[in-house]
C-alpha cells in the first residue's frame, strides 16, 4: 500500500508496505541522517527534566532555557502524557517512561552552530541515525511542545502548518514520511524531533553481540562539541 501526500494519518502509516522493511534497508534510508542533542556540562547527555521531582524539574527548566515560559516543566509532562501513547500505538517499544529529546536532521553543522552561538557552555552529541537501534525512538513533526499544537492552544509563529502534526511515528513510519513529504526545505518553519524512550542510545543489532549493548562513553566523547541545551 503506498499512501498519498492527502493521507497522512496513524492508520495510512500502520497500513503502508514501508513500514515492514528490514534493518539493513532502514539504515540505508537513514543514511545522511543524525540525531542531534545538546546538554548541560554538568549533566548526563541523556538525563531530562521530567525524571525529577515537580520542584527540582522546574528549577531545572527555568535555569536551563530562560527563554521558554514559565510553565515549561508543567508543559513538558502535559505532552509527554500525549505522546506516550501514540508512540505505543505506533509500536515504539517504552523501555523507559519519559523520552529523551533530538533533532533529527540532515545538517548537523548547522544545529552544533546555532547551539554555539546561543549556548556555547553546552554539550552536544551527534549520532549517525543509519548506525542506531530506533526501535525503542518515536518521531513528531516539529518540537513536542508544538507536535500537536498542544491540543490546540499553542500557535506558534515560527511553525508552518503541516501534515505530519499530531502524529508520533516510528522509525519507518519516518522514512515513509520522508519518501512523502521530504525533509523540511526551511528548517526554521518545520523539523523533526526525535524521543528516545530509553536511557542510552543502542547500536542496531547487526552492530553489536547483544542488541542491548549501549554506546560507550568513548563513542560519546568522539561526537561531542561545544554547544546548547534541550530537555
Amino acid at each position: 500500500m503506498v499512501i498519498s501526500s492527502n493521507d497522512s494519518s496513524q492508520t495510512a502509516f500502520n497500513s503502508s508496505s514501508h513500514c515492514s522493511m528490514s534493518q539493513a534497508a532502514l539504515s540505508e534510508k537513514l543514511k545522511g541522517y543524525y540525531l542531534v542533542r545538546s546538554y548541560a556540562p554538568d549533566a548526563d547527555p541523556y538525563a531530562v527534566i521530567s525524571d525529577l521531582s515537580a520542584e527540582e524539574g522546574q528549577r531545572i527548566a527555568v535555569k536551563n532555557d530562560p527563554i521558554r515560559d514559565a510553565d515549561n516543566y508543567q508543559r513538558r509532562l502535559k505532552t509527554e502524557d500525549w505522546l506516550r501513547p501514540n508512540a505505543e500505538a505506533s509500536g515504539v517499544e517504552l523501555s523507559k517512561a519519559t523520552p529523551v529529546y533530538f533533532s533529527f536532521t540532515n545538517d548537523p553543522d548547522s544545529i552544533e552552530a546555532l547551539t554555539k552561538e546561543r549556548s556555547p557552555d553546552k554539550e552536544v552529541v551527534v549520532l549517525p541515525a543509519d548506525e542506531i537501534d530506533l526501535s525503542t525512538w518515536s518521531f513528531t513533526m516539529d518540537d513536542h511542545f508544538f507536535a500537536n499544537f498542544d491540543n490546540g492552544e499553542t500557535s506558534p509563529e515560527h511553525a508552518e502548518p503541516h501534515p505530519l502534526h499530531g502524529r508520533v511515528l516510528n522509525a519507518q513510519q519516518l522514512v515513509v514520511a520522508l519518501e512523502l513529504y521530504g525533509y523540511p526545505a526551511d528548517p526554521s518553519k518545520n523539523n523533526f524531533e526525535a524521543q528516545m524512550w530509553a536511557s542510552q542510545p543502542c547500536r542496531v543489532p547487526e552492530q553489536v553481540e547483544n542488541k542491548h549493548d549501549t554506546i560507550s562513553r568513548v563513542d560519546q566523547k568522539s561526537s561531542l562539541s561545544g554547544g546548547p541545551g534541550t530537555g
